[in-house]
């Protein structure tokens, strides 16, 4: 199998990913710094390329990834898919409905894969929130609240960027478990530069979905995640706390006759997100991460956004 990854940021994680599985026999990797692609190619011994038709043009490719900037993904995406590719793309798929609408429809009628890295579909916590909420284990679910919370690490993330750029892995979880809501309210406030607080509520019929996210945070806070759901017979509560040296995790259910935590798998949810793509490149099947999904969360994400700008 071969692949073309676009980008040398986040990518170059992406190719140790694909290096690292053996039906994968040559990884081409696309960029504009020679430092960067060079320490690649030495590390990993991959192809490297300077010229993006290159790959395109490569007709023995079966996958590229998309680690562009997001706002090159609808260009690339479509040009791939237009030259018989199936894609991964990163997340966010776009900065708007049309761009992904768009690529949404070069991929129905390329008839290949396009998926996106939803990876928190992916995340074992999350998994087995799903799989508790599919299967109905407690009863209903009538309320689940989900964080993001992190120092200036990430650039940007003020009122223009914390929804599309962080809060949107949340959102989608929500998407995945609940589908689009009926109402949509928002709240926000500003920090310094570049860093902003907003809180979503996001109401069902008979449940509803609070969503915060903040990058206000000071540099001693860690990188931390969480949820807490409310169901007829159990709250189910999980948070991660990722610090530069360490990392506090832990996933409880609660009910009226017990409190038990439940193992939590030490896997990675990036290489599950690849070895699921190329899984579902071989196959005909809608994927859980496809462009269709994506798009459900990117709609939500889109009125956040508006209502806090």
């Amino acid at each position: 199998m071969k692949i073309g990854v676009l980008g040398t940021g986040f990518g170059a994680y992406h190719v140790e990913l694909y290096s690292q599985i053996k039906d994968v026999d040559t990884i081409y990797v696309f960029g504009r710094n020679s430092e960067k692609l060079e320490n690649l190619k030495s590390k990993f011994g991959i192809q490297i390329v300077t010229d993006i038709d290159e790959i395109m043009e490569t007709n023995d490719i079966d996958l590229v990834d998309l680690c562009l900037p997001n706002a090159l993904h609808r260009k690339y995406a479509i040009q791939a898919l237009e030259h018989g590719k199936h894609v991964f793309c990163e997340t966010p798929v776009a900065y708007s409905m049309a761009e992904a609408i768009a690529m949404q429809n070069a991929k129905q009628k390329s008839g290949k894969q396009l998926m996106v890295d939803l990876f928190l579909r992916f995340e074992h916590a999350y998994e087995i929130l799903a799989d508790i909420t599919q299967k109905g284990e407690y009863g209903n679910i009538h309320k689940i609240q989900i964080q993001r919370y992190t120092p200036p690490y990430w650039g940007d993330l003020g009122k223009t960027k914390i929804v599309t750029d962080l809060m949107m892995h949340d959102i989608d979880f929500i998407s995945y478990l609940l589908g689009m809501p009926n109402k949509i309210e928002a709240t926000k406030t500003v920090g310094k530069e570049g860093q902003c607080a907003v809180s979503a509520l996001c109401s069902y019929d008979n449940v509803f979905a609070e969503n915060n996210s903040s990058s206000m945070m000071p540099n001693t806070y860690p990188f931390a995640v969480s949820y807490e759901v409310i169901y007829d017979h159990a709250v189910v509560r999980y948070y991660e706390d990722g610090y530069q040296d360490h990392m506090d995790t832990k996933l409880t259910v609660f009910t009226d006759g017990c409190r038990k935590d439940l193992p939590l798998l030490d896997n990675n949810c990036y290489d599950k997100a690849i070895h699921y793509a190329l899984d579902m490149i071989q196959t005909t099947e809608k994927p859980k991460n496809d462009i269709s999904d994506a798009l459900v969360s990117l709609e939500m994400a889109l009125k956040i956004k508006d209502l806090i700008l």
